[in-house]
């Protein structure tokens, strides 16, 4: 129960016990008291309101005092300067990509010791043509560094088509693609390559530019971790990343941001699939559950949905799921699926109690959500995307 002052407490001691009137009058008295009572603890309670929402925007406004920009892809998110953020499963083209802070001498080394490995492992034949091509590459953009076409994989058979019997031949090579340069290394490898398009795969290198400050691109690019390609790359590339990130001060709070364009959009979005899957949940799940936001949002110029909810995993634990989605288009590098969640409550060892509360989880989200732009475009009404 709120706290009454005690000058209330007399007041209503007065009206209603220190006489004893009867009739109409008694009601007329107990009517104007619980009147009186009712306005004061409204009068309270919004001061009150008002107090929390101070306290919670002060704190939160402390948590993002200072921010950085972080380039995930196309795109720039401001997080606090205290967050750790990693960039991981980067893949352009079929072709998985790792980036790492290394020295020119261990780079050469680690080359070095790579080719001799490639000859030294006979192929599938048993013979000595495991390595098919070796290919030095020097770019523009300070990368230099070899190409290595390996390991050549050949399925045949045959199958049927109709009444009729068809032969069929598959092959696949793997590519190991290293390169270096201003103290940044860039390893592009597949397992099993289209053979027809290991051409672009010096393509690819003859855009990338290395970056290891992380700083933000001042052109049109897609960012990795340490580097980033120059300009726009063809949608069938299929360019993907994904970033993590947590923050210090609250460890229980992550943040997860999916980037994947050229790939077909969901038949259903993120809040019809939200609502089918509060359908299939037992009643006594779903009365865990409360949505505090649900809806349309525009982030990064990209026409969204958002679902915001507060989970109650147990009698001392209560989390938060924010979700933010784009569904994406298959034609367009600028208009990727987009998904961008926050969580609360995440623990090493499964869910623990939240550490911010329903306003401040909110107030924290928003912030951080809002910061989303395109690389080196900015949004306006004509420029706006909605998935397809």
């Amino acid at each position: 129960m709120r706290w009454i002052p005690s000058r209330w407490i007399g007041w209503w001691r007065q009206m209603v016990g220190a006489r004893r009137p009867s009739g109409r009058l008694a009601g007329a008295l107990a009517a104007i008291a619980i009147i009186g009572m009712a306005t004061a603890w409204a009068v309270v309670s919004a001061h009150d309101l008002r107090s929390q929402a101070g306290k919670d925007r002060r704190e939160v406004a402390r948590m993002t005092a200072y921010m950085k920009p972080t380039c995930v892809g196309r795109f720039v998110i401001e997080l606090p300067a205290y967050a750790e953020a990693k960039l991981t499963m980067a893949n352009v083209d079929g072709l998985d990509i790792a980036t790492r802070l290394e020295s020119l001498a261990d780079f050469q080394t680690r080359l070095a010791d790579r080719e001799a490995e490639l000859r030294a492992t006979p192929d599938r034949l048993d013979g000595d043509m495991n390595l098919e091509l070796v290919m030095p590459i020097k770019t523009a953009n300070g990368l230099f560094g070899k190409i290595f076409l390996y390991g050549r994989v050949v399925t045949e058979g045959t199958q049927a088509n109709g009444l009729a019997i068809e032969g069929y031949r598959y092959e696949g090579i793997a590519v190991d693609a290293l390169v270096h340069g201003s103290g940044v290394s860039i390893d592009l490898t597949a397992d099993a390559y289209q053979p027809a398009r290991t051409h672009q795969v010096a393509q690819l290198i003859s855009q990338l530019v290395p970056n290891p400050e992380n700083e933000i691109p001042p052109e049109t690019g897609f960012c990795l971790d340490h580097a980033y390609f120059r300009g726009l790359l063809n949608p069938d590339q299929a360019e993907r990343i994904t970033m993590n990130a947590r923050l210090t001060s609250h460890p229980d709070i992550a943040f997860t941001l999916k980037l994947a364009a050229g790939v077909e959009p969901d038949a259903k979005g993120l809040i019809a699939r939200t609502a089918e899957s509060w359908e299939r949940m037992p009643l006594m799940d779903r009365a865990r559950l409360a949505t505090l936001r649900a809806g349309q949002r525009i982030v990064g110029c990209l026409i969204g949905e958002e679902v915001v909810e507060r989970v109650v995993e147990s009698d001392t634990v209560a989390v938060h799921s924010f979700w933010w989605e784009f569904n994406g288009t298959v034609d367009d590098v600028m208009a990727p699926h987009f998904s961008f969640t926050m969580d609360t409550g995440v623990g090493d060892r499964g869910p623990v109690p939240a550490s911010l509360s329903d306003s401040r989880a909110v107030l924290l989200w928003d912030q951080i959500s809002s910061s989303i732009h395109a690389l080196a475009s900015k949004c306006s009404p004509s420029a706006q995307r909605t998935g397809t």
